[in-house]
């Protein structure tokens, strides 16, 4: 089941970043007109320290094909190759989503500060650490299992 919710929750995560865009909030840092990837905010959704500033960077759109890349490695690459590992493709969803947010959130303008640091990343540097624990141990078990049927 978890297996099935890291192949897919990706999906659900990629079109719910839009509603981001919808919404004009999770935008980056101002960017120049020139900059190839900008979004322009609307002047009454901008913080007051960037007023000034019109494009900024659309965090929402990475985070958006981060996502969706992770859906396409996962389900249609990883899911079948791992269907005899139970809990592995979850473990490998959980890390690579908080890879993108550690690579992303530095971008945002928004986030919330724990010990000055943007909550979001200690999250997700937690969540990575976790992760790769988890898929350690999943990993032992499945090699321990198959060491003992080939015995």
């Amino acid at each position: 089941a978890c297996d099935l919710l890291g192949s897919s929750m990706p999906l659900a995560q990629s079109i719910g970043r839009w509603g981001n865009f919808f919404n004009s909030e999770a935008f980056g840092k101002p960017v120049s007109e020139s900059f190839p990837l900008r979004l322009y905010i609307p002047p009454e959704n901008r913080p007051s320290t960037f007023s000034t500033a019109d494009f900024f960077h659309p965090t929402f759109l990475y985070e958006s094909v981060w996502d969706l890349l992770l859906f396409v490695i996962c389900y249609f690459a990883l899911a079948d190759r791992l269907r005899n590992y139970p809990g592995v493709t979850f473990c490998l969803y959980i890390g690579g989503y908080s890879i993108g947010r550690l690579l992303i959130e530095p971008l945002r303008t928004d986030s919330l500060m724990a010990f000055g640091i943007p909550a979001p990343m200690l999250a997700s540097a937690l969540m990575l650490g976790i992760a790769m624990v988890g898929l350690l141990v999943l990993l032992k078990h499945h090699w321990s299992n198959a060491q003992k049927q080939a015995d």
